[in-house]
């Protein structure tokens, strides 16, 4: 009885490493034969063979497409996977472009790198190594999905609405080097609800809430790590953070300029955790005019 043999097949890490081990050799051993004219063919009729007509001879000594296998293969759609491989199973193999199906690939949402291999005779092997989401990037209504490399990478799904929120023109390119400076000082960065890039420059943290109920902290565009020190000292020592201010600039490095609330209340470090949609900035308020 025939088996029928899943045309794309997703491999855990080990598998992978055996086949790719296995591959190479056999696409060694296959090239050797064929560059040393141990193949069937002459090197006549390969010689006066156009491509079309080389393929062709590939595909009836075996050397086409049965099965594609992968590997790190998380939130890509297979369908969109195998549009970029664009070669129906039963082509001749030779007739794939690596390279071409790489850039395919790499031009899809989530995925940040691949690897396209051909593994003689019948299967074609991919590596990929996706894009992880780090904070949301609110433009206008819609909430998209960045990574560390700034890419965008598409409409918020539920279970990363508790990423950090950004806005501002170039925030996607910056919010890595700031999740870095918030992860020096652990309190502050629990607390911050979205920060917003302002002229492509500095950063705004809001701070337990966005907008009403929330502390705007305006950083400086130089020197901000050590604004973000003097902010979490201040809030040790004196609790700044838990005096109801509507904002903190602290753009002067050897100054802090604070401003009440309308009614002015201590309050303690809201629950961050449980949200299923992220908070929303202001629509006439800083995300607008960043």
């Amino acid at each position: 009885m025939t088996m029928a043999v899943p045309f794309l097949v997703s491999l855990p890490g080990t598998r992978a490493r055996k086949l790719l081990a296995a591959g190479t050799m056999t696409t060694a051993l296959v090239i050797a034969a064929w560059m040393s004219g141990a193949m069937a063919w002459t090197q006549n009729i390969l010689r006066d063979a156009t491509l079309d007509g080389l393929m062709d001879i590939s595909a009836d000594a075996g050397i086409k497409l049965r099965q594609i296998t992968v590997t790190g293969r998380g939130r890509t759609d297979p369908d969109d996977l195998l549009g970029a491989v664009d070669l129906p199973r039963g082509a001749p193999l030779l007739e794939l472009d690596p390279s071409t199906v790489r850039t395919r690939l790499e031009q899809l949402p989530w995925v940040r790198l691949a690897t396209v291999e051909r593994h003689l005779p019948d299967e074609l092997h991919i590596t990929l190594v996706e894009k992880t989401p780090i904070a949301l990037w609110q433009n206008g209504s819609d909430f998209r999905m960045v990574d560390a490399d700034g890419s965008v990478i598409g409409p918020m799904l539920p279970e990363y609405s508790h990423l950090p929120l950004i806005a501002g023109r170039g925030a996607p390119d910056a919010v890595s080097d700031l999740l870095t400076l918030l992860s020096a000082e652990p309190d502050i960065m629990q607390r911050v609800r979205a920060a917003v890039r302002v002229g492509s420059r500095r950063w705004d943290l809001w701070i337990d809430a966005v907008g009403e109920g929330g502390t705007e902290v305006k950083l400086p565009e130089f020197d901000t790590n050590a604004a973000l020190s003097r902010l979490a000292a201040m809030d040790r020592e004196q609790k700044l953070l838990e005096r109801g201010l509507e904002m903190i600039d602290l753009r002067v490095l050897d100054r802090m300029i604070v401003r009440a609330a309308p009614t002015m209340q201590t309050r303690s470090t809201p629950a961050g955790k449980g949200r299923t949609q992220p908070p929303t900035l202001p629509a006439a308020g800083p995300a607008r005019n960043a």
